[in-house]
This record gives structure tokens, C-alpha cells and sequence, in this order.
């Protein structure tokens, strides 16, 4: 709360008090907590967005939106022309646009599509497309929306790898190793025809081919960096057996084929499809 509505409440020689006894500290000027909370992001945050008027932004907005962990600096987001000088715990972003805000858990914060865009290159690098894709796969952002926030903000750290994840997800991509089979994989006008993500519903149940061809009846699934579970080896195995029930032949490549041989899975496919072709 700030110093002026704890002054107005219980007076000033309580807050006095109460500070020299340590059970409220001053986190910004003006702004103080409860020594039990202090340390809390969420309260940090909020003080954070208080003290600048501004709202939370960059990692920490999108450890609000519920993606990744909370960062040690909260970034904030103020207009060009206030000029702030942060502590060590605060990062001040000043821009000139208008941004995109909302409130999160009582905490002023960007839109998630903001989040993503401004908080990519502040991500270690192994970790960035994923920001991209969970956000699109939870449904807090759209592909559009992403465009339309790059747009706005011309100069963003890692701005031409973070164009690729969102035209690759906007082409249908949902994980990185998607991205990855779309631009280096399974990128040469041959396999233009297959459809990401399609979607096929057999007997009731529900599935999601990573690339499908409608005329050869040909899915090519990609398995994730970690594998599976045996769970989840069991339910791609009822998978592949269900749609191979309407004729749908599944060709499965794992992480370190599409990384170490991606020549080879492009021969699997190609074969593949010449043999279904000629049925």
C-alpha cells in the first residue's frame, strides 16, 4: 500500500511504529508491505506497478500469465516521458506507444501478446520458441495479435527468431521441433501439401496429426525432445491403430532423427508417399 493510505488509516505515528518494529517495510518511496508478504512476487510486483504508475511487463508479466518462473527483476512498462530512476529489483521500460493492459491476481499488467513479444529475448535462448507456443496453445494470444504487437514495437531483442515462431505457429507449428521440421525438415516444395495440426475424429475420439496428407492418406507425427511416458506410449500407440482403422498410414520421427538426420526423414516420407500413391 502506499504510505499515503496507511498515513490516512491508522495515522502516521502508527506506520512509524510499525516500521521501526519491523512488521510493515518500505519496498519503494511511498510504498510499503507487510514484512510477512515482502518478499512475495506478487506483492513486489504490485508495488513495483504502483510506485511507476505503470504496469508489469516483460518475464515477470509472463510468469503473471502463468508461463515460466518468476523473475528476480520485475520490468515495468511507463510512458516515454516519465523518468524514474528503479532500484536493482526493477527494470523500467519507457515506450511511446499506447500498451495493451489489463489486471492479473490485482497486479496492472500487460496483455499476454505484449508479455511474449517484449519478454522473448530476455528468455535464455533454448527456451524462447516454447514462449511463443505455450501462449498460443493455452489460447491467451493469437498469431494476429502477435503480428500486430511486433509491429508496434520495432526494435525487440531477438525480433527475426521471434518473426519465425510466430509465422511457424501461424503456419500450424505448436512446439519448437514443429518449427523446426516446418524450416529445416520438411521445407522443400514436395511436402507443401501436407496440413499441420489436422484434425481428424474417429468414433468419437478426437486427434491431431502434426502433418497429414489428404491424398495419400499419410500422417508424420513428431515425438517431443523428452519422449513419452509409458502412458503416453500407450495412447500413441492406440492412436496410430485408430487411425489406421480409416486408412491413415502414421510415419513417427523422434526428436534426435528430425535434429541428426533430417535427410533420412525426408526420404521415409517421400517413399512412403510414392508407395501410397501407386495403390
Amino acid at each position: 500500500m502506499t504510505g499515503k493510505s496507511l498515513r490516512a488509516r491508522f495515522g502516521p505515528d502508527s506506520l512509524r511504529r510499525a516500521v521501526g518494529r519491523g512488521t510493515v517495510v518500505r519496498l519503494l518511496p511511498d510504498v510499503y508491505a507487510s514484512s510477512l508478504h515482502a518478499g512475495s512476487f506478487d506483492v513486489r510486483a504490485a508495488a513495483a506497478a504502483m510506485w511507476s504508475r505503470g504496469a508489469v511487463s516483460g518475464v515477470a508479466a509472463l510468469h503473471l500469465w502463468g508461463i515460466g518462473e518468476a523473475p528476480e527483476v520485475i520490468e515495468v512498462v511507463v510512458p516515454q516521458s516519465r523518468a524514474l530512476q528503479a532500484p536493482p529489483w526493477i527494470r523500467v521500460r519507457r515506450v511511446t506507444c499506447e500498451v495493451p493492459q489489463t489486471v492479473r491476481h490485482g497486479i496492472p499488467v500487460v496483455s499476454p501478446a505484449v508479455a511474449v513479444v517484449l519478454s522473448y529475448g530476455q528468455v535464455p535462448k533454448h527456451r524462447r520458441a516454447e514462449v511463443v507456443y505455450c501462449a498460443v496453445r493455452r489460447k491467451l494470444v493469437g498469431t494476429s495479435q502477435l503480428t500486430a504487437v511486433l509491429a508496434a514495437f520495432p526494435r525487440v531483442k531477438a525480433r527475426r527468431a521471434l518473426e519465425r515462431s510466430v509465422a511457424a505457429a501461424a503456419a500450424g507449428a505448436q512446439s519448437f521441433l514443429e518449427e523446426h521440421a516446418l524450416y529445416a525438415v520438411f521445407n522443400t516444395g514436395e511436402f507443401s501439401r501436407f496440413v499441420r495440426q489436422h484434425e481428424v475424429v474417429i468414433e468419437g475420439n478426437q486427434f491431431f496429426l502434426d502433418m497429414y496428407d489428404a491424398i495419400t492418406r499419410t500422417a508424420v507425427e513428431l515425438d517431443g525432445k523428452n519422449g513419452h511416458t509409458d502412458e503416453g506410449r500407450q495412447k500413441d500407440i492406440a492412436r496410430d491403430c485408430w487411425v489406421a482403422t480409416v486408412g491413415i498410414l502414421t510415419l513417427r520421427f523422434s526428436y534426435w532423427d528430425l535434429l541428426n538426420r533430417p535427410e533420412w526423414c525426408r526420404r521415409m516420407v517421400r517413399e512412403a508417399v510414392r508407395a501410397r500413391t501407386r495403390l
